[in-house]
């Protein structure tokens, strides 16, 4: 072979090689990942959070956006197209923008890997029936190859067929350069299969005599539909509601009702029992006192006719009868124990005018009918759940004028027992006090049964338990309430976020059962809550605490990385009716939250400004206000270093010290929440002289209303300890932010993280890079890379000291971890050196790095390993 020829092969290969490395080395935009941003739409009243791409390859991206209601749809280049619509949709926009301000949709990354990226997509398709049973979750899981699997799962009144897998539809289909390439379709079947059998008590058939109606509510015993029967004449009666709940009963198996929906029903052509004298009994367990009245039988034919046997907000047991013209009406003297098997009975002795109502065995009550004969027509009869709506008792508009807390705040709807109920008998004679006692004795349960009923006990679900979590970081989850609650709704697979931390044992929470406020949680499950934007409509406050149903409301994690988690937090300022003031009263939160518990809140209210911010606690059923907090509930303090113990022992107490600007919330737990407000406030104050129980409640409420609560009111008292409440602190006017976090330590410790927030330093000696200073917005210096390498100087002084600084830096366009030096000196990663990469609303790679570091002196630092863009 000649010299040239050699040379020439080799020549060849090299430029082979170099070719074949061009063709194997990773475009820059061939990448696989999922990211938030705002695609241009047509309104106005979203964030920068709005829409999700994911990209994959070099070429595509997989697009959910406002204007089609987040219908998703693949984009190369100019083209698109659309995925099938499965769902019809019937609502208030056009053809084109199904939406007008998509209300009731919205998108979130579940998951963003490099090998699955989850999207879930909720929404509402017929507006003509919106509920919290009516919504639609779709589920898109991609991978790499460009290859979707898409799951359907539609509201259904019947929580059974909602939770069954075979009532998911299933679509998989692939993104290819063409188009979207659909491979298999599996329809959703919604048949109804059978209840398992649960195993009950044994069973008790002894009575007195022979009643003419019996719901033994014992086919839980095996498997069974939606029905009960009454079994002395075997008729059929439907159990309507979210769910068929079978529990172990005082003789079998008893039936749960939710308090909302759950109710038994026998028609009028079987149901006429009330003719002469009678007597009712049953036995039952309450979770919570009713909002107003609920009923073991309800036989009314309207307002002013039948018979209705019952428990009121009292938790009193109580008989009402009413022919259409007179109308009589017994309440027990003594209150039903929650989580107690409880017997109660109502005898009619027409002869001897005598209305008796009895409470385990023993007459509770008793009044002298005057003659009246009450004959009552026949109709249907109603087990568990009222027929007509009821305003819930204890409306907070008593204590103010209506055009204050206007009484239109407390709406009606349709109520009920929520609890067990057990073993229902109706006789057509009258049994006197031997015989009542006698009934009681042949059922009672033991000790242990009674004092420990088949009924979940209400546990605010904190997700703590002492101890720090492994990891710093969110995740999404579906917190557990007790499950009368958790029937109630038709979530996703990942309702709720919490945020834990790997130094603290405390968490922040966002929940279904706070409309997604953030709670604040310490390390024993003390909560603390606060406001959102609040406005109003004729109906009273408009706010997040009036969704009851997050039709509205939704929450998503935005970033997750070692060094910070940044959640959003949507809303509407929405009143009890679902109504919003007007078209721009919607709320976009950003929850900047970082490793040392800390959480910057920055609030985007579209129309304007409004307050906001009200320090407030919860009380977990079965405990009072004083058992969760301090009676000296607060510690302000300013940043010259004066302190004040707030106390409410003697009353509603006055802020004494010049511009505070730190508060601490004293709950008795090791770990406080603590609050620190813009340098911009007038001050913080406590309130609540007039807006308490009584007045010799200590802080103002408590209410229960909210969290949780599903009545349509804005402010109910909580006479009792039944149900979750919340009571109010006080607080300030912090304009559009504020922070909140953990402490155990003294308030004077704060003073430095007030000033390295309202008094921050700068940033002096930049090199390689660009920043405009410390953005309080989000409790961070942000810095636009303009070299691989770049360093700064943080000018710290007394007072404008560093305490655990965060860097966001732009331009970083790689995926490879940063190098740092501070002060000249390397550092590794650590629990002082954190850092992690994510995506910007661009989809090109933003670095966080969060420092454990607190000084009064400059830092130098360096920064290396960027790749910016130019």
């Amino acid at each position: 072979m000649s010299f040239k020829l050699f040379r020439f092969n080799v020549l060849l290969i090299l430029l082979v090689l170099q070719l074949t490395n061009c063709t194997n080395k990773t475009p820059r935009n061939n990448q696989f990942g999922a990211y938030y941003t705002n695609i241009e739409s047509k309104n106005n009243i979203t964030g920068k959070y709005a829409d999700i791409v994911v990209k994959i390859g070099d070429n595509k991206e997989f697009v959910f956006c406002r204007d089609s209601c987040y219908l998703p749809y693949l984009k190369i280049g100019e083209e698109k197209w659309y995925v099938d619509e499965l769902i019809k949709k019937h609502s208030d926009g056009t053809e084109k923008y199904p939406e007008i301000f998509n209300k009731y949709s919205y998108v979130r990354i579940i998951k963003n890997t490099s090998e699955q990226i989850i999207v879930h997509w909720r929404y509402i398709p017929d507006f003509r029936n919106i509920n919290f049973k009516s919504v639609v979750h779709e589920y898109f899981s991609l991978t790499p190859d460009g290859m979707v699997r898409r799951i359907i799962k539609e509201g259904n009144i019947n929580l059974d067929i909602y939770n069954n897998p075979k009532s998911q539809t299933i679509q998989e289909f692939k993104l290819t350069n063409n188009g979207i390439n659909e491979l298999s379709l599996k329809v959703a079947d919604f048949s109804f299969e059978p209840h398992k059998a649960i195993t009950g008590t044994p069973i008790i058939n002894e009575t007195v005599t022979k009643p003419v109606a019996w719901w033994q509510f014992d086919e839980g015993l095996k498997e069974s539909n939606d029905n009960t029967f009454e079994t002395i004449e075997n008729i059929k009666c439907p159990i309507t509601g979210n769910i068929t709940l079978w529990k172990e009963g005082i003789s079998g198996t008893a039936l749960a009702f939710d308090g909302y929906d759950s109710k038994v029903v026998l028609d009028s052509t079987n149901a006429c029992f009330f003719k002469n004298d009678f007597t009712i009994e049953a036995w039952l367990v309450l979770g919570a006192y009713p909002w107003e009245w609920g009923p073991v039988i309800d036989y009314t034919i309207d307002n002013n006719s039948g018979l209705y046997f019952g428990i009121n907000s009292n938790g009193q047991t109580g008989i009402i009868l009413n022919n259409g013209e007179e109308k009589i009406k017994l309440i027990s003297k003594n209150q039903i124990p929650l989580y107690q098997w409880t017997h109660v009975a109502a005898s009619f002795d027409r002869n001897n005018n005598r209305l008796s109502i009895y409470i385990d065995g023993e007459e509770s009550g008793r009044i002298n009918t005057m003659g009246k004969k009450f004959a009552i027509n026949g109709t249907d009869l109603f087990i568990g759940r009222n027929k007509l709506p009821q305003k819930a008792s204890d409306h907070v508009s008593r204590d103010y004028p209506p055009h204050v807390r206007t009484p239109l705040g407390n709406q009606s709807r349709i109520y009920g027992i929520e609890g067990l109920i057990d073993e229902i008998k109706i006789y057509d004679t009258i049994l006197n006090d031997i015989h009542i006692r006698q009934l009681y004795n042949n059922t009672e349960p033991t000790t242990e049964l009674k004092k420990n009923p088949d009924l979940e006990k209400r546990i605010l679900p904190g997700e703590v338990n002492g101890e720090n979590a492994e990891n710093f970081g969110a995740y999404y989850t579906k917190l557990k309430y007790h499950e009368l609650w958790d029937n109630l709704w038709r979530s996703s697979d990942y309702p709720d976020v919490v945020v834990k931390f790997d130094e603290l044992p405390t968490s922040i929470v966002y929940w279904r059962g706070t409309n997604y406020g953030p709670a604040y949680v310490t390390e024993n499950n003390r909560w603390m809550c606060d406001q959102s934007i609040e406005t109003g409509t004729e109906y009273g406050c408009a706010e997040h605490m009036a969704d009851k149903q997050n039709r509205y409301s939704h929450v998503r994690i935005i970033e997750n990385t070692p060094a910070r988690v940044v959640v959003h937090w949507r809303y509407a300022s929405a009143d009890i009716t679902y109504a919003l003031a007007n078209e721009k009263a919607w709320t976009d939160e950003y929850h900047y939250i970082y490793p040392d518990g800390t959480l910057l809140r920055y609030v985007h209210y579209y129309n304007g400004e409004e307050g906001w911010q009200d320090l407030q606690f919860f009380s977990a059923p079965g405990t009072k206000q004083e058992d969760n907090i301090e009676l000296k509930a607060m510690t302000i303090a300013n940043i010259e270093g004066d302190v004040q113990e707030m106390d409410w022992t003697n009353g509603i107490p006055d802020a004494q010290i010049r511009h505070p600007t730190i508060s601490k919330i004293n709950f008795k737990s090791e770990y406080k929440v603590m609050v620190i407000f813009p340098k911009e406030v007038d001050g913080i104050d406590a309130w609540g002289v007039v807006e308490r129980v009584t007045p010799e409640t200590h802080f103002a409420g408590p209410w229960n209303h909210w969290p949780v609560g599903q009545m349509p009111n804005d402010g109910r008292y909580a006479m009792y300890a039944d149900r979750i409440t919340h009571s109010a602190l006080g607080g300030s006017n912090p304009g559009n932010m504020a922070i909140y976090g953990f402490t155990n330590d003294n308030i004077e410790l704060l003073i430095p993280v007030d000033k390295s927030w309202n008094y921050a330093p700068d940033l002096i000696n930049i090199k390689g890079a660009k920043s405009s200073g410390y953005e309080r917005e989000q409790k961070a210096f942000p810095i636009l890379a303009l070299a691989h390498e770049f360093s700064f100087t943080i000018d710290a002084t007394e007072n404008s000291p560093i305490q655990n600084p965060c860097f966001v830096i732009d331009n970083w366009n790689t995926k490879n971890k940063a190098i740092l030096k501070i002060n000249g000196k390397a550092v590794k990663e650590s629990k002082s050196f954190r850092q992690g990469i994510t995506l910007d609303e661009t989809g090109r790679e933003k670095l966080i790095i969060w420092l454990n570091i607190q000084t009064s002196s400059p830092v130098t630092v360096e920064i290396s390993g960027a790749e910016p863009g130019i």
